[in-house]
């Protein structure tokens, strides 16, 4: 009777741990996720995964969550997985119905260039251009401290006292 009993605890025990392994089943919610060698964002990348893939929760420890994603166990931010899967995304210029909306939407490049070329972007290469990059001055820029009293008088007045 003893050994009956025993039996049924066993299978019982399994079947909950099937289901509790079948639970911990989660999916990456960023387009780009890494699953690194600690809980440390400093440490070393192990794998990389991509939207929608699968990972096995190992258990969490803070904001950090291990995982397994085939042969590979490792740390990822939580707020990188999820419980299903994320949604694709649809919008009006990716549908093949609507062809003529992409072919004739409106280049916005005009204002993103300008925002580019202050950047020091090359319109070509998307890179930074270091001889046309003014690093002392963005320095002295970031360094600036205002006290909230010249940012009030700055959003009253504006630029009238300058000129």
């Amino acid at each position: 009777m003893k050994a009956i009993h025993s039996t049924i605890i066993l299978l019982l025990l399994s079947i909950l741990s099937n289901v509790v392994i079948a639970a911990d089943t989660k999916y990456v919610r960023s387009k780009v996720a890494k699953i690194f060698s600690e809980a440390s964002f400093a440490s070393s990348a192990l794998k990389t995964l991509k939207q929608s893939e699968e990972v096995d929760l190992i258990r969490q420890q803070g904001s950090w969550s291990k995982v397994k994603s085939g042969n590979v166990e490792g740390w990822m931010p939580s707020l990188l997985i999820s419980n299903s899967k994320p949604l694709a995304r649809k919008t009006i210029t990716s549908d093949p119905e609507n062809s003529d909306m992409q072919n004739n939407a409106r280049r916005r490049a005009s204002t993103t260039t300008v925002a580019g070329a202050a950047r020091g972007l090359q319109s070509d290469e998307n890179e930074v251009n270091p001889s046309s990059a003014n690093y002392e001055l963005l320095q002295k820029i970031e360094n600036n401290v205002y006290t909230d009293e010249e940012i009030r008088h700055f959003m009253e007045e504006g630029l009238k006292s300058s000129e």
